[in-house]
């Protein structure tokens, strides 16, 4: 019997240290990918980075074409009538300086009501905080050379901006 016993105490020393250093190597490897996820953690937010600018890059291009084709559908003026309206209402895009795309903002430009819904289905703003009040972007008019140019703010790799003419 107390050889036996003398066994199983071995047996279970035995199986305690294979445990611990089960746990130790468990330890090492979850510590090396740690590691590395945090090393790929600039690459990560690259890579979001260029997604959130692209998603701008498409935003400025479809504001920009909208108000192309809303300029050349009513032969140079901008029509931003209310959809039940039969009486058109023109506004002026700004020239002296780009204002923000936005409702109700004191140095801004409304043009939701000129391209949504006949030129797009919904106002675009910018996917990093941009609202239907500010959208993140900037429109400016250039009436010498019939240049529509569209900003985007807020991109992390530098000015976006798309220009168009018509």
């Amino acid at each position: 019997m107390k050889i036996f016993l003398k066994w199983l105490g071995i047996i279970i020393i035995v199986i305690v240290a294979i445990f611990a250093v089960t746990m130790i190597i468990i330890t090492i490897i979850g510590m090396n990918a740690a590691k590395k996820a945090v090393e790929k953690t600039p690459q990560l937010q690259q890579q979001i980075s260029q997604s959130v600018d692209n998603q701008r890059k498409q935003n400025v291009t479809s504001i920009a074409n909208a108000v192309r084709q809303n300029l050349i559908d009513n032969k140079g003026k901008l029509d931003c009538s209310p959809t039940s309206s039969p009486n058109k209402e023109y506004k002026s895009l700004p020239t002296s300086k780009a204002l923000i795309i936005g409702r109700n903002i004191t140095d801004g430009f409304n043009l939701e009501p000129c391209i949504v819904p006949y030129y797009l289905s919904k106002m675009p703003t910018d996917p990093a905080g941009g609202t239907l009040a500010a959208t993140g972007y900037l429109i400016q008019y250039a009436p010498a050379t019939k240049t529509i140019s569209v900003y985007a703010m807020n991109s992390y790799s530098g000015p976006i901006f798309i220009s168009v003419t018509y």
